[in-house]
């Protein structure tokens, strides 16, 4: 059977450094098969999503909890509002 990882997919908020009110949002694949004993986290380049771990996601988290984050942008690990345009040589697509 296969596995909508979207359904573990969860978004976290936590305040930004030098800010007391402004909150910065990530969005997080979270998977926890009962009787993990085990966690592994999926880190990725900044710009692609936690998608581009799809195949280990279902592979690993037969076994134990998988986290895989959305860090995306420069740095900033931020969930932007506006659909992602991939870039190829100078292109979009």
């Amino acid at each position: 059977m296969p596995l909508d990882v979207e359904l573990y997919r969860r978004t976290l908020y936590f305040p930004v450094s030098g800010s007391s009110q402004k909150l910065q949002r990530i969005s997080v694949i979270d998977i926890q098969p009962e009787h993990a004993t085990r966690t592994l986290v999926l880190v990725h380049g900044y710009g692609g999503s936690a998608l581009q771990w799809l195949y280990q996601i279902r592979f690993f988290s037969q076994t134990m909890r998988v986290i895989a984050p959305d860090v995306r942008g420069h740095g900033l690990s931020d969930d932007p509002t506006s659909p992602y345009k991939y870039r190829f040589f100078g292109k979009e697509g």
